[in-house]
C-alpha cells in the first residue's frame, strides 16, 4: 500500500493531517515495495529490531503469532493481496501446518497464488504443511465439486480451474490425485 493510499483507507480529518505531515517528513526513510511500506535504509531496519529485541527469536515469534491472527481474522470475500502476501508468510514462520492448509486449500487462494508470478511461493507454502499436503488433492476435489462454489463459476472458470487444480497437483508430485481431475475434463 503506498503513502497515498494508506492516508485515503486509514484516516480522515485531523488524523490524516497529522499522518500526512509525519509522513512527508519520513519521506527517504520509507520506500513502497511490492505495494508495501518499508524501511528505506538498513540502519532504520536496525535500530527498529534493537527496539523491539526482534533478534530474540522468542519475540520474533510473538509478533509472527499476532501477525498471523490478525491477518487470520479477516475475510476472504474480498480477498486482497494484502492478505495474500502477508499471511501465509506468517504461518510459514509459527509453523502453524494446519491454518495454512486451511487458507490455501481455498479455491479462491489457488485462484489467486496459483499464477506465474506467485507459483513457487505457493508451493513452497504447500511443501511447509508436511504431510498435510498429501490432502490437497483431495481438498481441492471437494471443493471443485461443491454445488454453492460451481454455481459462482462459469463453465469454462470452473473447467479452467480443474486443469490449473491438475497442474498444480503433478507439480507436488501427486500424478494421481491429478489423473481424476483431468479425466473430469473430458466430460461423460
Amino acid at each position: 500500500m503506498g503513502f497515498h493510499r494508506l492516508l485515503d483507507v486509514t484516516l480522515a480529518g485531523k488524523e490524516r493531517v497529522v499522518l500526512s505531515h509525519f509522513l512527508n517528513g519520513c519521506q527517504d526513510a520509507f520506500v513502497s515495495r511490492a505495494g508495501l511500506i518499508t524501511f528505506g535504509h538498513s540502519y532504520l531496519r536496525k535500530a527498529v529490531k534493537r527496539r523491539y529485541r526482534l533478534h530474540e527469536p522468542g519475540n520474533r515469534l510473538r509478533y509472527h503469532q499476532g501477525l498471523a491472527a490478525y491477518f487470520g481474522a479477516q475475510p476472504l470475500d474480498p480477498l486482497t493481496s494484502r492478505l495474500l502476501f502477508e499471511y501465509p508468510r506468517h504461518l510459514v514462520a509459527v509453523g502453524d501446518a494446519a491454518k495454512m492448509r486451511d487458507f490455501l486449500s481455498s479455491l479462491e487462494v489457488f485462484a489467486a497464488l496459483y499464477t506465474d508470478h506467485d507459483k513457487y511461493d505457493f508451493l513452497r507454502y504447500w511443501n511447509s504443511v508436511g504431510h498435510e499436503k498429501d490432502k490437497a488433492g483431495e481438498l481441492y476435489r471437494r471443493a471443485l465439486l461443491d454445488p454453492a462454489r460451481r454455481s459462482a463459476r462459469s463453465p469454462d472458470e470452473l473447467l479452467a480451474l480443474q486443469v490449473q487444480v491438475a497442474q498444480f497437483l503433478q507439480e507436488m508430485g501427486d500424478p494421481n490425485g491429478a489423473v481424476p481431475l483431468l479425466k473430469g475434463t473430458l466430460g461423460d
